[in-house]
């Protein structure tokens, strides 16, 4: 089938890598680079990067005007497929394929429309979540739903292996819609249940409330592992310095002498510490094991290492 692919990310040059090897990708758009870094200097998107070594007709854009739309019509697609693109594409556009335009997502649909679908999975501590595909329409995620396919969320899962997990379930089932919607067998359906929302990350939504439960921290954790990641602060000889956290774990109990802290530890408070593995800080409910750090200024390492370096003590506070 004749296909203009629409994305941007990582995620979405592995699915146009993937629908590649199947169909004819008559088109690629992808978000126009913008000037960043030190020197900035426009970068790429890895779209971008894949189609232009693999010789495939790629337009940048910044916004859908009259322009954009003849090179669509010029490429004469059958069928729009859009994978994490980033941008909101006009009616026009994505009506224009003979059969429409689909859109892959990772979470089961009504849950969990908008940007971060797999983030907020996790920070709301599901058990389970999958991959929707449904027609576009003009309302964020709300479009007839053509396929999905559930996926397990592991208690050791965090956003990248997540990720990584509804991608290669993603891509089977892609493949699976097109081939029915070429045999003419494809079945759209009204998205049925409540709809959840998981809007645009945000830098301040990494911060850690000590005061919440040790299970909220640790999904907090392992949600925002890519970006912004969790974050607390430390004192430093002059000033607090910002501690991302990166890996953890949930105790019930802090590691001790009977296994228990005092009474008066507060949320914050470095309780206690496991050897050659990392510090142990109370929360709200139970404690949080913290196991892999990026402080300030600094590289990753391991909690233990940074505990090692840090001159801290036990009962020092955090936040």
């Amino acid at each position: 089938m004749r296909i203009v692919f629409f994305g941007t990310s990582e995620i979405a040059a592995g699915f146009l890598e993937f629908l590649n090897s199947y169909h004819q990708i008559v088109l690629v758009i992808t978000v126009k680079p913008k000037p960043a870094g030190r020197g900035w200097i426009p970068k790429i998107s890895a779209v971008d990067d894949f189609a232009q070594k693999n010789n495939l007709a790629v337009l940048p854009v910044d916004k859908f005007n009259e322009e954009v739309l003849e090179k669509i019509k010029l490429a004469n697609p059958e069928l729009g497929v859009v994978v994490d693109f980033g941008k909101i594409i006009p009616d026009r556009v994505f009506n224009w394929p003979v059969y429409k335009t689909i859109n892959v997502h990772f979470s089961l649909l009504p849950r969990w429309r908008g940007a971060a679908p797999i983030q907020w999975a996790l920070l709301a501590g599901d058990k389970e979540t999958g991959v929707s595909i449904f027609y576009l329409e003009k309302s964020l995620d709300t479009g007839p739903l053509l396929a999905s396919r559930r996926l397990v969320i592991s208690d050791s899962d965090d956003a990248i292996s997540l990720e990584n997990k509804l991608a290669e379930s993603g891509k089977q089932l892609l493949l699976e819609t097109i081939e029915n919607i070429e045999k003419k067998t494809a079945r759209a359906s009204p998205q049925l249940g409540e709809a959840t929302f998981a809007p645009s990350l945000t830098k301040e939504i990494g911060r850690i409330d000590w005061n919440k439960s040790a299970r909220e921290i640790y999904n907090c954790v392992r949600a925002l592992v890519r970006w912004p990641q969790a974050y607390t602060f430390y004192p430093g000889p002059e000033s607090r310095k910002m501690l991302k956290i990166l890996q953890s774990e949930v105790l019930t109990v802090c590691p001790g002498d009977n296994q228990t802290c005092p009474a008066c530890v507060s949320a914050g408070v470095v309780s206690g510490l496991i050897n050659r593995v990392g510090f142990v800080v109370k929360c709200g409910r139970d404690f949080l094991l913290v196991k892999k750090v990026l402080p300030q200024d600094k590289k990753i390492m391991s909690a233990w290492d940074f505990w090692q370096g840090s001159r801290l003590s036990r009962g020092v506070r955090l936040g």
